[in-house]
């Protein structure tokens, strides 16, 4: 992700003074009226519940299907208030719905911020929340999905996400005297190891710690065998990302180093791919890595919301090294520069000029031949440029004509 400095600048939308937008309809009398998202922004300072509630739907559905410049620039400007109203309204709210929003909302700040100390600071707060325990009645699952988001765009080092990992770790496997004192809810659990696979696909084996895993392939075998088929497939996935890492010794217990997974790798083999294409436009994923994430990434944004941000949303570029710019599909065809030249530079002794005041130089028989010789002649240093120039172009048109040539038998 690059590296920017945070932007100054007016929190005044591009569509308006944090209003509504007005149009013409195709009569041109009857205005359309468009809520921005800094109209929503000034909405979350309304007393009325509804008002809020409607609010945080608002910029949760603009910063999932709108990822435009102004949209951008919202979140960049407005993210330090934005995020302290999140955080606020988990601690105060009582209401379901709403504190689902704020934790959503925090998480597409990070996703969709270019600026990574901005994400940066999201993740410190967030990690530090849900460490010191959260004292509220929030989904603890959307809290989880949220911190490996902003985790997965937050964090500067691997350090910081390993530490993100343990903490989501605590809640699929309970450690004793801890502040889960009971095993995790079923709905928790397939989310807490879906995160925790998440974050890593963000970590090369050599960077993970030799001590902090130990017994994690025999923790996903046992899920295996679990009624609930949705833990099921996320332990099949985190084992099959720990076999990809070549570092099962790190996940196994000590006395069984030399354990095999329970599990068939589909995508162990490098030379296979996984294509998708988005918009029309193919993307080939050539890891498990890969897989997992562009599966998680859709699955929190939904499948309109993921395309949008594959398209619009300069992180995913980053990320998936996805273009959606059209490219010619010739790669092989040649081209004609716009413009070439050939000069020829030569000298020769001052032409006198004539006494009569007519100022018209007067071009001697010898400086003749010199430049007869020097342009015109078929073995001059001219004329050899100018022959390499016309083959050159000759063997272009030659290779255009060949290049959508068809083979007809």
């Amino acid at each position: 992700m690059r590296s920017k400095n945070f932007r100054k600048g007016s929190t005044v939308s591009r569509h308006g003074y944090y209003g509504i937008k007005e149009d013409n309809d195709d009569s041109g009398h009857a205005r359309i009226l468009t809520k921005t998202i800094d109209y929503y922004f000034m909405q979350l300072s309304e007393k009325r519940a509804s008002v809020r509630e409607e609010a945080l739907s608002g910029i949760v559905k603009t910063l999932v299907r709108q990822i435009e410049v102004h949209v951008v620039d919202f979140v960049e400007n407005n993210f330090v208030t934005l995020v302290y109203y999140c955080f606020w309204c988990i601690r105060k709210s009582r209401v379901a719905k709403e504190m689902e929003n704020v934790v959503y909302i925090i998480g597409l700040v990070a996703m969709i911020t270019e600026y990574v100390d901005t994400s940066h600071k999201v993740y410190v707060d967030v990690f530090s929340a849900v460490s010191n325990g959260l004292k509220s009645k929030v989904d603890i699952g959307k809290v989880l999905e949220c911190l490996a988001i902003v985790t997965f765009f937050g964090a500067k080092n691997s350090d910081e996400t390993e530490k993100a990992m343990q903490l989501i770790w605590s809640f699929i496997v309970p450690e004793p005297g801890s502040t889960m004192k009971k095993k995790p809810s079923p709905t928790v659990l397939p989310v807490a190891i879906s995160a925790w696979t998440f974050l890593l696909t963000t970590l090369d084996g050599w960077r993970l710690s030799y001590k902090i895993w130990q017994g994690a392939t025999s923790c996903f075998s046992n899920l295996l065998n679990n009624d609930d088929e949705s833990v099921c497939a996320a332990a099949h996935d985190a084992l099959d990302l720990i076999s990809e890492s070549n570092c099962l010794e790190k996940f196994s217990i000590k006395a069984k180093y030399s354990e095999k997974l329970p599990v068939s790798i589909t995508y162990n083999n490098k030379s296979q791919t996984y294509c998708e294409t988005i918009n029309g436009r193919k993307i080939k994923l050539s890891s498990r890595s890969q897989i997992i994430q562009m599966k998680y990434l859709r699955q929190y944004l939904g499948e309109d919301g993921f395309v949008r941000h594959m398209m619009k949303n300069e992180n995913f570029h980053d990320i998936f090294e996805f273009s959606p710019e059209t490219k010619n599909s010739c790669s092989n065809m040649l081209y004609e520069p716009e413009r070439e030249e050939v000069q020829v530079r030569y000298f020769h002794r001052p032409v006198p000029i004539q006494q009569d005041s007519s100022l018209l130089p007067f071009v001697s028989r010898e400086n003749r031949q010199i430049v007869k010789r020097m342009t015109k002649s078929s073995n001059s240093s001219l004329s050899k440029a100018r022959t390499l120039l016309l083959k050159k172009k000759r063997s272009i048109q030659d290779g255009e004509n060949d290049s959508f040539a068809v083979d007809e038998e």
